[in-house]
């Protein structure tokens, strides 16, 4: 499954989202300096003549992803336990409706300490539910970006909601990002807010 990690936070494995289509972190613009030669043919490339070689500008992009509804892929985690528990496959679950909370599911774990509540998949308020999540662990936050696809490496990013539709079916909702022009390796994550970080920087 292709995922993207907006800082730290999984776009599968957190979000239970799947990109439209096969993600590609956009390339960064060359920033480059044409001078027009008056009366004659053609321009004076002075692109490289600050800098003795091409700058880039920010990779500017967005991943448009499909919401699935968290049973699909809701993982639940308990410390007492120290094991993961998926909501497809768990054994002896009671899922009852409670008097007065009509719009929710009590999903009850053996060995939890208390009852975890999740919306029910049918109503407006799961949809609205999970675009506030999405929201409040993506929207505005600044981080590193890995690809799934390329794990060894990391953006330097900033992200944003940009838009959400929905249907009976299903709902989407797209990503913006602004990332650096160059990428690091993830062994140097531990540099993010240094300058020693840009030596390390490949395309």
């Amino acid at each position: 499954m292709f995922s993207v990690s907006f800082n730290g936070v999984e776009s599968w494995g957190d979000l239970a989202l799947v990109p439209t289509v096969r993600p590609a972190i956009a390339p960064p613009e060359i920033k480059t300096n044409f001078v027009e030669i008056p009366g004659g043919n053609g321009s004076l490339d002075l692109t490289e003549a600050l800098t003795g070689e091409p700058t880039f500008s920010d990779r500017i992009g967005s991943i448009e992803f499909i919401v699935l509804r968290r049973n699909m892929s809701m993982m639940y985690f308990y410390e007492r336990e120290q094991r993961l528990i998926d909501a497809d496959v768990m054994l002896n679950i009671l899922l009852d409706r409670e008097e007065g909370r009509a719009e929710y599911i009590d999903v009850r774990v053996p060995g939890a300490p208390d009852p975890v509540w999740v919306p029910d998949e049918n109503t407006q308020m799961y949809w609205c539910t999970r675009y506030q999540d999405i929201l409040n662990r993506v929207h505005g936050k600044k981080g590193p970006m890995v690809y799934s696809e390329d794990p060894e490496y990391f953006y330097k990013a900033r992200y944003s909601v940009s838009g959400w539709t929905t249907d009976d079916s299903y709902s989407t909702v797209t990503i913006d990002y602004r990332a650096s022009p160059f990428k690091y390796p993830i062994e140097h994550l531990d540099l993010y807010d240094s300058r020693e970080l840009e030596q390390y920087g490949v395309l």
